[in-house]
């Protein structure tokens, strides 16, 4: 217990038992500021809950903020509504308090303080406050900082907190000159250990070499000079009083009762001489402790005086009461080991026939007697812990206006003690000052609470140490005899034995209460069966599904819920298992709530004691009603999609998301027997793989289209490729397509394409068949200008040749102008040639042959045959040619056929023209990255808006001697070299017929 809380239970003893007389205590610690867990403090609720369960209590009484805040919000459930009696730290807003809670507030003068340091120290130029890291310890932060806020310039501020206690120690060592120090409370330090405030208050007194104040009565005679202090005796005295009033059914006190000021400003005389301060610079009302004369020093003399004449008459009678004392010795001491063994005796046989869930009060009980037997002042009952940091209090019983020991102590503070104990030794002394140097922590602790003497002893069960029992007096020391320990060892034991037993029951308990719990809670439905068969538990799930109470499902009840048409099966199947002590797993229907039968299935394993032995079984039961559902779903599902999926025209097959062959039709399968040299791999088999190993040419292609689609570069890909099978060829199409599932994967087929290979050749062979007549045909049309083109060469060779003949037979020297006529036969020899290549070469019926060709060079080509034709209708030709255009990938001869027939249309659309100049226009021009395209523009007629597209329709003509399928047959050479060609309308009059080829 802190000094602070020991001063107020001291004040509120001794106030009610002088106001109401007799009364019982119970003392609880929640210890919040060592044990900020919610989980232990959800324990001590537990705890609190079970102990005071069925006990009236008339009030409760709460010391600090922490234990006021715990007591309003359980008191209903734990105190059965009590009133409340508080002393407490004001904790910011305060919420309206219940008519029967009141109180006393305390709080802390901050600024008192430090004007009352530079009142005594006026050369003080750093104050440095030291508090723990505790929620206690730092609840008064804002409060130091708001009272500095007015010294700012004249006093600075040190906040000496986050540490561990030997860094702590280690700074105020070094303080340096006119600084003080300003202590608050540390319950914990910056390493979480826990501390008593007093003993880390007087460690770091003995460390610094400054001055320390501070701010509680408690800390008086520890170290520090004094200050204005909250005087815990003086807020006892007021609990006190309001307790008796609420005791007494009064009414808990005028308003504002609890609001007094009762701090006090008070100094240790022993620390005034030691900073040598005079008591005469103190403020008026100081109170001075420590500073008294002795009795001795005021009445040394009487005293000499009167033990002298005593010393006579003390002779005297000393002889006769030395025998007398030792009768009576004797006496109490035979008489006292008589109540002692029929203590024993009777504890014994009592705590042996006790219920388990009794024997807690009985232990109690016993050390009652034990306490009054011995007349010691507390006799406690503690166990060791898995954690060797804490040692738990099982039960501690005091004498009245003694603490009982808290419900958990650290075992830092009794090293030597605990190592002692567990060792198997005893413990005892009648004064701390005999323990042994090693054992100075233990000695300053039990100085701290008051200990005067102590006798300890370990309690062993199966030579195990679990904790021990302790005897204590606070109010006179005394001997602890070597009789008393063989029977103190003796209780011990039955105390053990007890205990272990609650214990064991408890874990039981509680290993039973967290499996229903978590039955409970569990989204399935449970159950239990002892190891006759019979039903012994069942959850709260299977109570809700079933609709019946638990007394109904127990023994055999349950299989009444059982569909008649499965329960024979169902007992057969479970009386197998429990014969052969087996797990099972079954299948049944079994009727809900609202009489329909459900699917359920049924699991149960057995269960066996730690010595093997069969307990019966732990099982859980599952509904599965929409699982076979849907299970039956899925088998038809999957045979549907097993029918379509051989129903598939083409080898058809699906990939998962590595290539691995997962499905295949029937036509794959067989495909796969012909001996064909393209892969069908089976399934299982890698697609990709097989792929890869196959020598079919296209066998490449085809893993890469299929690894693009599984990896989401492409949502499909299609290819065509030959097989052969010995001298059989076939033509396939391949198509891959995205596999539409969460996993991924792809599908396969591969359609047979032969018939429509041929027809598409049988095709192209007809469209150059027809192509070549048309040419033939427009060359025909163009025989008089091609006439002429080839007779205006052959006549200036003719004229050129009479000149030669005449200049050579005149015998003339001009050599050069033979040389010229010479020179002109060679051109237009060429020229004719050239017109003789151009008309064979648009003649020749050969197969495609496709080449780099440059669109420029065939245009001047194909001008170069209509040149007389373009003459003698009067036709101009503009040529807007782009330079430097790149190569297209075509045939030649078709290419200059489609120019051929275009220009000539535009030709003829332009002699159509009634007025004016008629003009045809040639541009070509790259408008696009990868494309060229040649618009040929005239200015005739033009077409209307509605046939557009219809005059490339075949045997579609707006000519009255054409047949309609220049046009078409141009197009369909387009699109064969993979471009387009469409015509519009050009303003104000004419078309415009545009072909567009990639390059």
């Amino acid at each position: 217990m802190l000094p602070g809380n020991g001063a107020i239970d001291d004040e509120i003893r001794t106030g009610l038992s002088m106001a109401v007389g007799p009364t019982q205590f119970y003392i609880e610690h929640l210890d919040e500021a060592w044990f900020p867990s919610p989980g232990v403090q959800r324990a001590i609720v537990d705890v609190l809950r079970r102990k005071y369960s069925g006990r009236k209590l008339d009030l409760v009484i709460v010391v600090a903020p922490g234990a006021l805040q715990f007591a309003l919000s359980h008191r209903a459930a734990l105190f059965g509504g009590a009133p409340v009696v508080f002393v407490s730290r004001r904790a910011g807003a305060t919420p309206a308090l219940p008519a029967d809670v009141t109180g006393t507030w305390f709080s802390i003068d901050w600024r008192a303080n430090l004007d009352l340091i530079l009142r005594l120290q006026p050369d003080t130029k750093r104050v440095a406050v030291v508090y723990g890291t505790s929620a206690f310890d730092r609840n008064e932060t804002g409060k130091i900082r708001d009272a500095f806020a007015a010294y700012r310039g004249r006093l600075e501020l040190i906040e000496l907190t986050d540490l561990p206690f030997a860094d702590l120690l280690k700074k105020v060592a070094a303080l340096p000159d006119r600084t003080v120090i300003l202590f608050y409370v540390l319950l914990r330090d910056g390493a979480g250990a826990n501390h008593v405030p007093t003993h880390a208050l007087a460690a770091i007194a003995r460390a610094t070499r400054v001055a320390v104040y501070g701010v509680s009565d408690t800390f008086i005679g520890h170290g520090i000079v004094g200050g204005r202090v909250i005087s815990f005796r003086e807020h006892g005295r007021q609990a006190a009083a309001l307790a008796a009033r609420a005791l007494r059914g009064e009414s808990p006190g005028p308003p504002g009762a609890g609001d007094l000021d009762l701090n006090v400003t008070t100094f240790d005389a022993h620390a005034l001489k030691r900073w040598e301060i005079s008591e005469t610079r103190l403020p008026p009302g100081s109170v001075v402790v420590n500073g008294n004369p002795s009795v001795w020093k005021l009445y040394r003399w009487y005293v000499v005086g009167g033990l002298a004449v005593g010393g006579v008459e003390a002779l005297l009678i000393a002889g006769l009461l030395v025998q007398r004392r030792r009768h009576a010795l004797t006496q109490q001491a035979l008489a006292l080991s008589l109540r002692f063994e029929r203590l024993v005796a009777e504890t014994s046989t009592t705590l042996a026939a006790t219920p388990l869930d009794d024997v807690e009060a009985a232990v109690q009980t016993a050390l009652s007697r034990i306490v009054e037997e011995l007349q010691c002042d507390r006799a406690s009952l503690f166990e060791f812990t898995d954690d060797r940091r804490l040692v738990r209090v099982g039960l501690s019983i005091a004498a009245p206006g003694v603490v009982p020991l808290p419900t958990t102590m650290q075992a830092e503070r009794y090293p030597w003690t605990l190592g002692t104990l567990r060792r198997g030794d005893v413990v005892r002394f009648r004064s701390p000052e005999q323990l042994p140097d090693d054992a100075a922590i233990d000695r300053a602790t039990f100085q701290e609470l008051g200990t005067r003497s102590l006798v300890c002893l370990p309690l062993e069960v199966g030579h195990v140490i679990v904790g021990g029992i302790s005897l204590v007096t606070v109010r006179a020391e005394r001997d602890w005899s070597d009789a008393l320990i063989p029977r103190l060892r003796l209780l011990g034991d039955i105390f053990a034995s007890s205990l272990v037993r609650r214990r064991a029951s408890n874990a039981i308990w509680e290993s039973e209460a967290r499996f229903r719990l978590a039955a409970d809670s569990a989204p399935i439905m449970m159950w239990m069966a002892s190891p006759d068969g019979g039903s012994t538990y069942v959850n709260r799930g299977w109570l809700d599904f079933t609709g019946r109470k638990m007394e109904e499902e127990l023994g055999d009840g349950w299989t009444t819920g059982v569909h008649p048409d499965d329960r024979k099966g169902c007992l057969d199947r479970y009386r197998r298992a429990l014969d052969a002590r087996e797990s099972f797993t079954i299948e049944y229907r079994l009727r809900r709530r609202d009489g329909a039968y459900r699917w359920v299935l049924d699991h149960g394993v057995p269960r066996f004691t730690r010595d093997g032995a069969f307990s019966g079984y732990v099982g859980e039961c599952t509904d599965v009603t929409e699982i076979k559902a849907a299970h039956a779903t899925l088998l038809e599902s999957l045979a549907l999609r097993s029918a379509i999926f051989s129903s598939l025209y083409g080898h058809v097959a699906a990939l998962d998301k590595d290539g691995v062959v997962a499905a295949v039709n029937a036509s794959w399968t067989e495909f796969a027997a012909g001996g064909w040299n393209t892969p069908r791999p089976p399934v299982g088999a890698n697609y990709l793989e097989a792929c890869e190993r196959a020598g079919h040419v296209g066998a490449g292609a085809m893993a890469n289209a299929v690894r693009a689609v599984l990896d989401g570069e492409h949502p499909r890909a299609t290819l065509e490729y030959a097989a052969r099978s010995g001298t059989e060829e076939r033509w396939f199409e391949m198509a891959v397509e995205p596999f539409q599932r969460p996993e991924g994967g792809a599908i396969v087929s591969h359609v047979d394409i032969t018939r429509r290979r041929r027809a598409e050749a049988e095709a192209r062979r007809q469209r150059d068949e027809l192509a070549h007549a048309l040419r033939a045909s427009t060359l025909g049309a163009l025989a008089g200008s091609l006439a002429h083109e080839i007779n205006q060469p052959l006549a200036a060779i003719a004229a050129n040749a009479q000149a030669a003949r005449l200049l050579l037979s005149a015998g003339g020297r001009e050599q050069h102008e033979l040389r010229e006529a010479l020179m002109d036969i060679a051109d237009d020899a060429k020229r004719a040639a050239q017109v003789i290549r151009r008309l064979r070469a648009l003649f020749r019926k050969e197969g495609e042959e496709y080449k780099p060709a440059d669109i420029n060079a065939l245009i001047v080509d194909v001008m170069m045959l209509l040149r007389s034709e373009l003459e003698s209708k009067g036709i101009g030709v503009q040529l807007s040619l782009a330079k430097d255009l790149p190569p297209v990938l075509g045939d030649a001869i078709q290419l200059q056929q489609v120019l051929l027939n275009v220009l000539l249309n535009a030709v003829e659309a332009a002699a159509d023209r009634s007025t004016g100049r008629a003009l045809v226009t040639i541009e070509t021009v790259e408008r696009h990255p990868g494309t060229i395209e040649i618009a040929v523009r005239d200015d005739g007629p033009g077409v209307k808006e509605a046939d557009l597209e219809r005059i490339f329709e075949p045997f579609v003509t707006t000519k009255s001697t054409g047949l309609g399928m220049g046009l078409s047959i141009s197009r369909s050479i387009v699109q064969a070299h993979g471009g387009r060609m469409w015509a519009t309308r050009t303003d104000p009059h004419g078309l415009t017929v545009h072909v567009e080829l990639s390059h």
